[in-house]
């Protein structure tokens, strides 16, 4: 009796420990759920696809950037449909696989699921995980069409001077010696760090509202012709990165390029993703249960195989190298 309650305590420790964190739903959107295991999974194939996370700073940011790629992609599938009346029927989706898969249409079926296998072994992924991922990659570039067809062709558009420095007191500098008489591209010559501004003088060609910095978009487009900002303050995280000094050269309508509705699609897409997902958190359609002991936990079990399988890659890479010389 005693073994077999010391034996009963040891089961049930591996189960709590081991097998109940595998199976635990980590994100659900609606009725798909995401368990513990699948978001390692994830975590391992961003891990292998983007160098950012492969140093021993970028690797901390993985959990979290996992679970939004996730988060990202369920919020595609789920909403495009509800929200903006997108979707997509079962040819799209085999031709969406298959470029993916480079696939040809005229491939027959082992061709295809050859190209699958290999695919989910260099992947990590289930088939049901890749599937979705794919066609979350669809729904991504119906929705960024759709916002890109929707943009006119004709639109007010704001032509600007801007001077980009790293602290509040360069820009006061900045706007001091402007205020003073100074030529204001000279003086961006001078101080502003932004490309290519000892060409430009820092002026900015007309471009239209959502394809601005969002630091200075507002301004841009409320303040005076001929106006001068104060330092305009441009962050990420509650962290101050730059400081910017506006002028207001010009508004008046102006053509949208091909790459200016690009840049504002890509905008509109962002804020969709990000409006829809706090909508979603707000009704109960978004759960999370991803906290920082969840996320150390599995960044400790993926990251030794992620390495290990990442080097591997390399020797390979390196090998085939080799015999090709």
């Amino acid at each position: 009796l005693v073994v077999l309650i010391a034996v009963g305590f040891l089961v049930f420790g591996y189960w709590y420990s081991v097998v109940r964190p595998r199976n635990r739903t980590v994100l659900q959107v609606g009725d798909t759920r995401i368990s513990y295991s699948a978001m390692k999974r994830r975590m391992s194939y961003e891990f292998q696809l983007n160098a950012t996370y492969q140093s021993q700073q970028g690797y901390r940011l993985l959990p979290e950037a996992a679970f939004q790629s996730l988060l990202n992609e369920l919020t595609e599938i789920t909403q495009a449909g509800p929200t903006l009346g997108i979707s997509v029927d079962d040819a799209e989706f085999n031709k969406k696989l298959r470029e993916k898969l480079t696939v040809a249409e005229s491939a027959d079926q082992r061709t295809f699921a050859d190209a699958l296998r290999v695919a989910l072994e260099t992947s990590g992924l289930s088939e049901s995980e890749y599937r979705s991922m794919a066609r979350a990659e669809l729904f991504e570039r119906k929705i960024t069409d759709k916002f890109k067809a929707d943009v006119p062709a004709v639109t007010l558009e704001a032509k600007l001077g801007v001077i980009s420095t790293q602290t509040e007191e360069e820009a006061k500098q900045a706007i001091q010696r402007i205020n003073a008489g100074e030529d204001f591209s000279e003086v961006a010559k001078a101080v502003s760090n932004e490309p290519g501004v000892q060409a430009t003088g820092g002026v900015k060609d007309y471009a239209p509202k959502g394809s601005l910095n969002a630091s200075y978009e507002d301004y841009a487009f409320s303040a005076d012709i001929g106006s001068l900002s104060p330092p305009l303050a441009s962050g990420a995280d509650g962290a101050t990165v730059a400081y910017y000094v506006v002028r207001v050269i010009d508004r008046s309508d102006q053509p949208v390029s091909d790459n200016q509705k690009s840049a504002i699609a890509a905008r509109q897409f962002g804020d969709w993703l990000e409006s829809t997902q706090e909508e979603m958190q707000s009704n109960g359609t978004f759960k999370r249960d991803w906290d920082e002991k969840s996320q150390n936990d599995a960044l400790a079990a993926v990251l030794p195989a992620a390495i290990a399988k990442l080097a591997g890659q390399e020797k390979k890479k390196q090998d085939d190298q080799r015999k090709a010389e």
